[in-house]
């Protein structure tokens, strides 16, 4: 009997047959198809880089020409990665002065790039995957990723449009913008609907709706939609960098395709609400709305700037100063305001209040950066603005109790601890006077330790100490031994006192002794 035949496989054949088994055979038809799949989308990808690389420079630009001294960049992947350029666009988005190194070497550049980043992270501006490597290499999609986010923050979130809890949830941005937009744009044009940054904006019509919502004379929403597409887009453009001062990020050229880049859309949007914002949620009128929107500004911008650590003392007080003076330009506007709308019957009075508490709370700030940039300096300037401080704030200081309802004992012991603690402090002054002014001629210390403008301040506050301090001693010495007096009287009124109840009114007695005689 015949054994029927068996086919024996080596375990390695055995492994091969189940590879070809489980391997998927590709139709060669599919593999040109996979191939102009994957060219349109490096094609998508690389248009998209273009333009993006093309609106970021245009924005970039703006900010540096800001600059002093003003910078220019050419080639946005290039011109970023020696850092200094980095920094400058940082140093005018965020008012600070940054630490910089001026070498040509590697290793200045990544130092430049990394003291960048630490910034922003310092401001808790999130960097995914951002690397001071990859900036210095000049890898396009970090540097692009890097400024859309500078973008996001400074330009898009950091816009007066949007109310506190947006500004603190960044997945809001994008949504706060175009609802800004929608209600602009609304009516402006039959069967005009934004939806997005892309597609909503190819044909011009949503351009030019917003130019008219902003400013009605300037564009004939008839005649536009006569237009064809690249026409609508080159007048939308041309308006408004003319008429409008809005400058023009991106072309006609980049929004007429079948999918215009939503970030080039977005940041040439957000121009439009930093310029043109809507007044703030509660504002009665114009005018309130804008001291309104200047007063939440200045508070954000103190808030950083009291929690970011010194990096150069010199400039930072140049800027305390620069912001001072726009401060007291405020305020005399505020005042004005506050007189004209406390007689209008139609101003709640409690928003004056509120606009008032907001002044007092940026000028406790101004005084707190104040304090920050005096008691950051270094040696003897330190401890003489340290006690500048402390002098200052007793001088400050009223009366805290009611003379009239104490005794004079209790007025006696408080005027003598006011008296002691004012002598504490200001014995000494004569010696820090002379102090100071040896400092003053040192020419070791200006525009090295301190700046000029700094040693000033502190030397026209030292003067007003001089005098106000020797004014406040008199007071306090008058009015303990004006209570002393005071006291004498009591004892003397109650002695007499005493000395009737014993004797007998005075009269009584003088007619007895005449009656004696």
């Amino acid at each position: 009997m015949t054994s029927p035949t068996r086919t024996i496989l080596s375990p390695t054949a055995t492994r091969i047959t189940t590879i070809i088994q489980n391997t998927t055979v590709i139709s060669p038809r599919t593999i040109p198809a996979r191939s102009q799949l994957e060219e349109s989308i490096s094609t998508l990808q690389n248009e998209q880089e273009r333009v993006q690389k093309k609106t970021f420079t245009k924005w970039v630009n703006i900010y540096l020409s800001l600059h002093e001294p003003t910078y220019y960049i050419n080639d946005l992947f290039e011109d970023f990665r020696d850092g200094t350029k980095l920094i400058a666009l940082l140093e005018v988005l965020s008012g600070q002065t940054l630490p910089i190194e001026r070498g040509k070497k590697r290793a200045h550049c990544l130092s430049n790039v990394d003291n960048a980043l630490k910034y922003l992270e310092s401001r808790k501006i999130k960097l995914v995957n951002i690397r001071p490597i990859d900036v210095v290499d000049g890898k396009p999609m970090t540097i692009l990723g890097l400024i859309w986010m500078l973008i996001l923050c400074y330009q898009i979130e950091d816009s007066s449009m949007f109310d506190e809890s947006s500004k603190d949830n960044r997945s809001k941005a994008k949504e706060a913008l175009l609802e800004w937009v929608r209600k602009k744009t609304s009516g402006q044009i039959d069967g005009l609907d934004v939806r997005d940054f892309t597609s909503s904006w190819r044909d011009g019509l949503a351009f030019n709706a917003l130019i008219h919502a902003i400013r009605p004379d300037l564009v004939d929403l008839r005649r536009v939609t006569r237009m064809d597409v690249r026409e609508r887009l080159e007048n939308a453009f041309n308006v408004a960098e003319q008429q409008l001062g809005v400058p023009r990020l991106i072309d006609a050229e980049d929004v007429d395709v079948v999918k215009p880049d939503e970030k080039s859309i977005m940041t040439y949007i957000a121009q439009f609400s930093r310029r043109f914002p809507d007044l703030p949620f509660g504002s009665i009128n114009k005018e309130h709305g804008e001291l309104l929107r200047w007063v939440a500004d200045a508070r954000q911008r103190l808030t950083l700037i009291l929690e970011a650590p010194i990096q150069d003392i010199q400039a930072e007080y140049k800027e305390y100063v620069k912001q001072q003076k726009e401060f007291i330009e405020k305020q005399k506007q505020w005042k004005a305001f506050e007189r004209k709308e406390s007689k209008s019957p139609n101003f709640p009075g409690e928003k004056l209040k509120e606009l008032k508490d907001f002044f007092d709370d940026i000028a406790l700030r101004m005084n707190r950066w104040r304090f920050k940039l005096d008691t950051n300096l270094p040696g003897e300037l330190g401890q003489i603005a340290d006690w500048i401080n402390t002098a200052e704030e007793v001088l400050s200081r009223g009366i805290n109790f009611d003379r009239l309802k104490s005794s004079p004992e209790e007025n006696i012991q408080r005027f003598n601890q006011l008296n002691e603690e004012h002598a504490a402090i200001f014995t000494d002054k004569e010696a820090m006077l002379r102090t100071f002014q040896r400092i003053k001629r040192d020419p070791s210390i200006i525009n090295k330790q301190i700046s000029y403008e700094h040693l000033t301040n502190l030397n026209e506050r030292l003067d007003t100490i001089m005098n106000a301090s020797e004014e406040r001693g008199r007071y306090l010495e008058f009015e303990e031994l004006r209570w002393k007096v005071q006291k004498l009287f009591v004892q003397l009124e109650f002695f007499i006192m005493e000395l009737n109840k014993k004797q007998g009114d005075i009269n009584q007695t003088e007619k007895l002794y005449n009656e004696y005689q």
